[in-house]
């Protein structure tokens, strides 16, 4: 059974109805202190080379319009991108579920941030080996540092 535009459009609507009935769902805006978060925009994922990367050169180019205006606002910007070791051994439980992500070894080309978006000269690229940015990365610490979280 497929379902045409109508169907997914009542569906869509019903869905949104639930979600206000019950009070959940809002928007909470973007804040008084933005940063800019640039999460796994390397090579690895945006070369279509590499077994797991595709064009991704709309994204880069929307990231692009994105990073240009965070740094002529002088807003904190962090970079990250996936990576392991050889061994994989640092990440086990994700590579365990997408065994494919085991080519993206650290201190590879696989790891860079794509040269469309690089980062500034001195700026870090942090290293994570599972899906968040934010679990054991230095990501809150700087923000923190920054005077950038409440």
């Amino acid at each position: 059974m497929t379902a045409d535009c109508g169907d997914v459009g009542e569906e869509l609507d019903r869905a949104r109805a639930t979600y206000r009935q019950s009070g959940i769902g809002g928007r909470v805006g973007y804040g008084d202190r933005p940063a800019l978060l640039i999460v796994d925009f390397q090579r690895g994922f945006t070369d279509p080379d590499c077994p797991v990367g595709g064009d991704l050169s709309a994204e880069i180019a929307a990231t692009k319009i994105l990073l240009d205006a965070a740094r002529h606002k002088g807003l904190p910007i962090a970079f990250t991108a996936a990576g392991f070791a050889v061994s994989g051994a640092d990440g086990a439980t994700l590579l365990r579920k997408m065994p494919g992500l085991a080519v993206l070894v650290e201190k590879t080309p696989w790891c860079e941030i794509d040269e469309r978006i690089k980062p500034q000269s001195g700026k870090p690229v942090w290293i994570k080996r599972g899906s968040s940015a934010f679990f054991g990365t230095p990501i809150l610490p700087f923000l923190i540092a920054l005077g950038w979280t409440r």
